[in-house]
């Protein structure tokens, strides 16, 4: 090997860098008297190299160097600060972590290190779809829970990006065309309690051998009889081992998180982690599938890094939006990004300027709206409480003009969307936290029955209530996301806080497409309705005017009366009709009349329905119950207790012509 040589490097961009064919490393060092970068080699640790950074090489708080004739491949990297090993949070691959759910980098301050990207891929003119907000359905997905179920049958790459590739026809087939995928970076998934790790007993030069790690959420019964007893190293009980209670970090939220580098253990080649996720990526594209990514940055993080990393996930991996915590990332400074200006973020809430016209206003709607209010709002009228019609018909109009909106009836923080009809309370004991940990607010009910039953009618209610979920979110405006599985009744047994539960309850169950293959039928029907009706997710939010003079407004509401919509608190009807003539001017959309009457009381009701323009009338075209009796004539139709019906206009001309 030819000898190393070095020289100050430049302090930005932060991490390694290639620049021809030597290698820039830039480290911020606060308040630092020593800085050495590490040179650690992967076989043989007689070739590594500890390279002091003098203060020379030093610009602010920034360490630089450049390393000239560094064979990379053979090579990883660390830094030590004040004698503190410290790895890269610049780091654009991680090692050390490349198994699932091991422990040993708690011993080892070296095991985890910094690695390089430098590969070129072949993208194949391959560039993010930037598809308009309106024509967006959401898949949320984990990684390794979409196939790491052996029902995946996706073999030996189940749990892996691999897998997902797999899964790409199904994916197609369900109509979706985009995933947001929970946090796929290095993060931690061991959470130990910081008291355990820096107790007495995990001093004094212990080495691996001499501890026992517990998962809290799998072994609750071994840790109940362990962990009591004495935990630490006392009084010459030498043979006895360290017990340290741990959970798996399942869905990727905590602190240790290495923000620039791709998760290991999602890849089915760890070693190639970085070229099997931009794999992944590609043919997702390709199939026309964007591809969103949830961050969730700790407060450590500087706004700086937050858009440095954002900057590199969407040029070196094309990603097309990303979902952040707004407790941490500064909205406006996202927001004004000019690079990103293109790229979709999604956010709890952003600071806009509701001054804006439409000639100032933003090309492209790239901002998202992202909470619960739908959740909350659709959950609780579809439960029958009382004084919901008027939050409900709110969040079936909401568009903004400024920020999209993003419907969701469940997510992974809550109950999946059978057990929202299948569970009146959290059943959350399996997390080892005695039922006190997720949310005691899930505004669900459970048909008559806590969990899974055999009585026929309760079976039938619920998937009664399943389809009426379905409707208010793939018919309400704003952009719909649903989480994987609920499409065909994935259940975690009633547990909604599976954060540390990698296991059945939280990957999803693909045998459970045969028996609830209706539940799946209704949701591809769904979003095909979505698609080829222009009345449903339109670019601009309804005014409730006819400022077209078609003849009727573009949007409006009603009660069991048409025209006159009830929002008493004792009201659980209302009905909805959009004006066809209102409806999205492309090509690929058709523009008929749509009247959607919902009824989330426990009673039959009749609804009076509004006139059609002359030579039309309505049809059902959607009936969430499980009745056959003709509920439709010229005046009014006929809602069964707890269901919707969707009427949509007939040219009457057109039928004649295929009669005669």
């Amino acid at each position: 090997m030819n000898q190393l040589r070095f020289r100050k490097g430049t302090p930005l961009p932060l991490g390694a860098t290639k620049e021809n064919e030597s290698i820039n490393f830039s480290v911020v060092a606060q308040n630092c008297e020593v800085c050495k970068l590490v040179l650690l080699h992967k076989k043989n640790s007689k070739k590594n190299h500890y390279v002091p950074l003098p203060a020379e090489y030093r610009t602010g708080n920034v360490y630089s160097i450049i390393i000239e004739n560094l064979p990379y491949e053979e090579y990883e990297y660390v830094y030590e600060i004040d004698g503190q090993v410290i790895v890269d949070p610049y780091a654009k691959v991680i090692t050390g972590r490349e198994k699932w759910g091991k422990h040993n980098h708690y011993f080892d301050p070296y095991s985890l290190r910094g690695g390089f990207a430098f590969q070129t891929f072949d993208w194949k003119e391959d560039l993010p779809l930037e598809i308009p907000y309106k024509d967006l359905i959401i898949y949320k997905m984990h990684v390794r829970g979409f196939t790491k179920h052996t029902s995946s049958k996706t073999g030996k790459v189940a749990g892996t990006f691999r897998g997902i590739i797999e899964k790409i026809p199904y994916l197609k087939e369900l109509g979706i065309n985009a995933v947001l995928l929970m946090p796929i970076v290095e993060f931690d998934e061991i959470l130990i309690e910081e008291n355990y790790m820096r107790s007495p007993g995990t001093q004094d030069k212990k080495e691996e051998k001499d501890y026992e790690f517990i998962n809290i959420a799998k072994d609750e019964d071994t840790y109940r009889e362990t962990m009591l007893r004495d935990v630490y190293v006392r009084d010459g009980k030498q043979e006895e081992k360290i017990r340290i209670p741990y959970r798996i970090n399942y869905w990727g939220y905590g602190k240790n998180t290495y923000y620039f580098a791709p998760k290991a253990s999602y890849a089915y080649e760890p070693a190639n982690v970085v070229a099997e996720l931009k794999t992944m990526i590609r043919e997702l594209h390709d199939a026309g599938i964007e591809v969103l990514m949830e961050f969730n940055f700790t407060p450590d993080m500087t706004q700086q890094s937050i858009l440095d990393c954002l900057h590199y996930w969407y040029f070196m991996y094309h990603i097309d939006g990303f979902s952040v915590n707004n407790n941490v990332v500064s909205t406006k400074i996202l927001s004004s990004d000019p690079v990103l200006s293109r790229t979709k973020f999604l956010a709890t809430s952003w600071e806009t300027n509701h001054n804006l016209t439409d000639a100032n206003r933003k090309s492209y709607r790239n901002l998202a709206e992202y909470n619960d209010g739908f959740l909350i709002d659709a959950r609780r009228y579809l439960k029958s409480d009382e004084e919901q019609v008027n939050s409900f018909a709110y969040r079936v109009r909401r568009n903004p003009a400024d920020y999209a909106v993003i419907n969701y009836i469940t997510n992974n923080n809550g109950f999946t969307l059978m057990d929202l009809v299948c569970y009146d309370v959290k059943h959350n004991y399996a997390n080892g936290e005695d039922n006190k940990d997720g949310t005691d607010y899930n505004y669900s009910w459970n048909c008559g029955t806590e969990g899974k039953t055999g009585k026929k009618k309760i079976k039938e209610l619920r998937r009664q209530q399943i389809r009426n979920a379905l409707v208010m979110l793939l018919l309400s405006q704003g952009t719909p996301m649903i989480m994987m599985g609920d499409e065909f009744g994935n259940s975690q047994e009633g547990n909604n806080n599976a954060y540390c539960q990698d296991n059945a309850i939280s990957w999803i169950n693909w045998n459970n497409r045969v028996q609830n293959e209706d539940i799946e039928r209704f949701v591809k029907e769904l979003i095909s309705v979505r698609k080829r009706q222009g009345v449903f997710g339109r670019e601009k939010e309804y005014r409730m005017m006819d400022y077209q003079s078609m003849g009727c407004p573009d949007m409006s509401y009603h009660g069991t009366k048409a025209w006159y919509p009830d929002f008493s608190y004792y009201s659980r009807m209302f009905g909805v009709m959009y004006c066809g003539q209102y409806g999205s001017k492309e090509e690929n959309k058709l523009n008929s009349y749509f009247y959607v009457a919902y009824n989330m009381h426990w009673e039959n009701h009749e609804f009076d329905i509004p006139q059609l323009p002359m030579g039309q009338r309505w049809e059902v075209y959607i009936n969430t119950a499980t009745t056959n009796e003709k509920n439709l004539n010229n005046r009014a139709v006929f809602v069964a207790p707890r269901s919707i019906v969707v009427l949509k206009s007939v040219d009457r001309s057109c039928e004649t012509l295929l009669h005669s």
